[in-house]
């Protein structure tokens, strides 16, 4: 009896299975609609106890925030508000206290990457015109304040660049990575897009000169290394991961919509040219550092794509010289995304490999709904996203962020010194600094501080508040037990 039930099941799951069609708006909600349904499988806010915008471990803040940038766009491209209410209420609760995104719940272990994810879902929410709290603090206000702040742990180890952690007590905080002030540079763009003050375009192009002349930044490749040292900056860790990549990619995008400056053009172009080459395998979009022949990706890096997916998109709308290019092959991994849907007890479950366009088998959670599901959402780009809001006039800076604006003689945009130049052949490194999201991938390389930060926010003093343990950890693990009970009670 068991074993035929099991059948049974096998056969519904075979059934369930995604088919999307990316040129049709019925197939591309409805299938988005699952994959969001299993998305929130996972999330703690919705079970008695959970925390407002958090999931269940080991999901960490961060993904959350890329889980509701994701289900913003969702809003923003089907036009189904079935999830606007919890989408809402999540990003009102994890503003922070300042709305600045620093978290007294998070305040011990939050990292500038962790702030810098959240800033630009509060920008998804500003662009798509995400209905606003009604408090008096918008979305675009709270990622102007979580700027503000960020910018202000500007330091001169290796020449500038913020940390990969806020706090000096955590492990990572002498680790300056790619991502960190990559979401400095890409939230700088966007920023300076949508408001066209102009503090936002000097402090883009100075995270751009450090990145450049950091080593994080291949000239010849435009691969994106993951950090470097602070104490050996010569000392470049050379993984390759999509977000790293996407962050600048979408940054020099919005840079050229902005000005109109060829350079942020040739830019855009050369590091879509050099995502293509790195994170594809027949246009389908692959994590390669920890994707290869067989899958070593943790719960971190099986978020990474969804990211990089968002970025792509934002790059083609802003971008018509590249816009046909990145939604081609969108397209053609969003369709190879929802061939591996199939699992899991509700028969809509993704897996990391697209490649092979199968489910695998391996039931893991969050970070493949998210990548799935920002995948054929941003295939959709030039159809029916909301194109973000016209830059205004270019020379404004508004007085409550004047001493945002770097000062040039604390910072140098020269190559480092001798003692701080950028090794090419240097070995990954092996600072603690290298938390899992690093670890456990496989190698893949080639050969201004403000003198003051005057805001309407400051950063909170860290405290040390009990740590968010989630209400749930068995919840995902027990979702299939459940599911089967019901279908044997269905079945009887």
């Amino acid at each position: 009896m068991f074993s035929s039930l099991l059948s049974l099941v096998s056969l519904i799951t075979l059934v369930l299975a995604l088919d999307l069609d990316p040129n049709s708006s019925q197939s591309v909600n409805s299938d988005s609609k699952l994959i969001a349904k299993g998305l929130l499988d996972y999330y703690a806010g919705s079970h008695y106890g959970g925390t407002i915008g958090m999931f269940v471990q080991p999901y960490y803040w961060w993904h959350a925030g890329a889980a509701w940038n994701t289900l913003v766009e969702y809003w923003a491209i089907t036009g189904d508000d079935t999830y606007l209410d919890t989408t809402r209420q999540a990003l009102i609760s994890q503003r922070g206290e300042k709305y600045d995104l620093m978290v007294a719940n998070f305040s011990t272990s939050e990292g500038n990457d962790d702030q810098g994810v959240w800033a630009l879902t509060m920008m998804a929410a500003a662009e798509r015109g995400f209905p606003e709290a009604n408090d008096g603090h918008t979305w675009l206000d709270v990622a102007k304040n979580a700027f503000a702040t960020m910018v202000g742990r500007w330091d001169l180890h290796c020449g500038g660049g913020v940390r990969w952690q806020i706090f000096s007590s955590n492990n990572g905080y002498d680790y300056k990575n790619s991502v960190s002030n990559g979401a400095v540079f890409s939230l700088a763009a966007r920023l300076y897009y949508n408001t066209g003050e102009k503090v936002y375009l000097e402090w883009a192009e100075t995270a751009w000169e450090w990145l450049w002349n950091s080593g994080l930044i291949e000239h010849d490749t435009y691969r994106v290394n993951d950090g470097l040292d602070v104490d050996d900056c010569s000392k470049i860790t050379h993984f390759l991961w999509s977000y790293n990549a996407g962050m600048l990619q979408s940054g020099t995008a919005y840079l050229f919509a902005a000005t109109g400056d060829n350079d942020w053009d040739t830019r855009a172009r050369n590091f879509w040219s050099s995502g293509k080459n790195v994170f594809f395998d027949n246009k389908i979009m692959l994590e390669i550092a920890c994707q290869q022949d067989s899958i070593t990706c943790n719960n971190d890096q099986r978020t990474f794509k969804g990211i990089y997916a968002n970025l792509l998109g934002l790059t083609a709308e802003v971008h018509p010289g590249l816009a046909d290019e990145i939604i081609d092959y969108l397209t053609t991994s969003a369709k190879a995304a929802a061939n591996t849907c199939s699992g899991g007890s509700d028969g809509h479950t993704c897996s990391l490999d697209w490649v092979s366009q199968k489910y695998d088998g391996n039931w893991i959670g969050l970070g493949e709904q998210i990548s799935a599901l920002s995948v054929i959402l941003n295939s959709q780009a030039l159809k029916v996203h909301a194109a973000p809001r016209a830059k205004q006039n270019q020379n404004s800076v508004p007085s409550d962020q004047a001493d945002l604006a770097p000062a040039q003689s604390l910072f140098s945009s020269a190559a480092p010194s001798s003692s701080a130049a950028p090794s090419s052949s240097a070995a990954p490194s092996s600072s603690s600094a290298q938390d899992t999201r690093v670890s456990s991938a496989v190698i893949v390389s080639s050969s201004a501080k403000p003198t003051t930060l005057s805001t309407q926010v400051a950063v909170p003093a860290p405290t040390e508040p009990a740590q968010y343990t989630g209400d749930g950890s068995d919840v995902a693990a027990g979702l299939g037990l459940l599911a089967l009970l019901g279908l044997g009670v269905i079945l009887m």
